[in-house]
């Protein structure tokens, strides 16, 4: 297997590397464009340790994502603190976890602060933090997100969205009713997780990196196969396998157990793999390759009430509301520019 550094270079630079080649990093860190890129500081320190020198308007990038880091560390402690002096319990969940898998845990890019909470105390806690100045931004079926000196915190009570946990048979992560259901989760459940999140958003890139540093981190290849086995995931992790060849040259996710499929439903995912930009480019690699795809889709319609409730977009009732909504990614309406949505 690669190593982190090169893998990292590779998918920095978006093109397949054999080794960590200084002559592309420094190329890449010193191209101002490139300074948004979340990779940015991993590349700078790795170029660092490798003895170039860094100039200063460079390494100051660096250490702005440790510093920022550092705040995010700091007041994930205080939220999960304040929640247990209320006698309720918050669990660490995504980005937080995922640093530490990392060989530079601070250089890995954090969006917000990512938490589990139980849904029995979700009203409870969000009156706590009403008092303690968070502001309430957006609530949905899955969770909450609220503001608080310019940091962004999500409250879980489900750790996924429901078309999610329909479509891949992921009730495990489903809707947290109890406390005794908020448990760590492992490598294995973060790395199917990761595939998750390299589906559900394909402009991001850092969750490929974090798959290849769960899996240098170790994955116990019992507990995996019997995870997979659980679940409806074998179009995501073929999808995800696919695109991580076809970007960079390598997928870590080969060495491991990845369920069968028909070669009709394998060359529709190299296909979704290669050029898919949304979701919904891949509605149809997806729906032949997944169990019961008529059942999931007429699911995805006719939800329970309290997905249906959760939409809060206009004057239309519930349900309606959820139709229109699942009608737009469907027929792609959500994801074209204004002014080019027709039907």
């Amino acid at each position: 297997m690669i190593t982190y550094a090169t893998f990292a270079l590779s998918i920095a630079i978006s093109k397949p590397t054999k080794d960590f080649d200084q002559y592309l990093a420094i190329q890449f860190i010193t191209n101002d464009s490139n300074i948004r890129n979340p990779l940015f500081p991993i590349i700078v320190h790795i170029l660092s340790e490798n003895g170039f020198e860094i100039p200063k308007e460079v390494q100051k990038h660096k250490f702005a994502q440790i510093a920022r880091s550092t705040l995010i560390e700091h007041s994930l402690q205080e939220l999960i603190s304040l929640a247990a002096l209320n006698n309720i319990t918050v669990i660490p969940y995504k980005g937080q976890e995922l640093a530490k898998l990392h060989p530079y845990p601070d250089l890995r890019v954090q969006a917000d602060i990512d938490v589990a909470i139980a849904n029995e105390d979700a009203e409870k806690l969000h009156n706590i933090l009403l008092q303690n100045s968070f502001k309430p931004s957006w609530t949905g079926h899955y969770h909450s997100v609220y503001n608080k000196n310019s940091l962004h915190y999500e409250l879980h009570t489900r750790l996924i969205s429901y078309k999610y946990e329909l479509f891949f048979d992921l009730g495990r992560f489903g809707e947290i009713q109890g406390k005794e259901q908020l448990i760590s989760l492992s490598n294995e459940d973060y790395l199917l997780l990761s595939c998750l999140q390299v589906f559900d958003d394909m402009n991001r890139t850092i969750p490929f990196l974090d798959m290849f540093a769960i899996i240098s981190k170790g994955i116990n290849s019992q507990k995996w196969k019997s995870l997979v086995d659980s679940t409806d995931s074998a179009f995501l992790l073929h999808f995800c396998n696919e695109r991580m060849i076809i970007r960079y040259g390598n997928a870590p996710l080969s060495e491991l157990y990845l369920p069968k499929l028909s070669s009709f439903a394998l060359k529709r995912i190299r296909k979704a793999a290669k050029h898919a930009k949304c979701p919904r480019d891949t509605y149809w690699a997806l729906f032949f390759s997944i169990r019961n795809p008529i059942r999931k889709m007429l699911r995805t319609i006719f939800p329970p009430k309290d997905i249906i409730e959760s939409y809060q977009d206009g004057s239309y009732t519930p349900h309606l509301r959820h139709i229109r909504r699942v009608f737009k990614q469907l027929s792609g309406m959500k994801n074209r520019p204004e002014g080019q949505r027709r039907f």
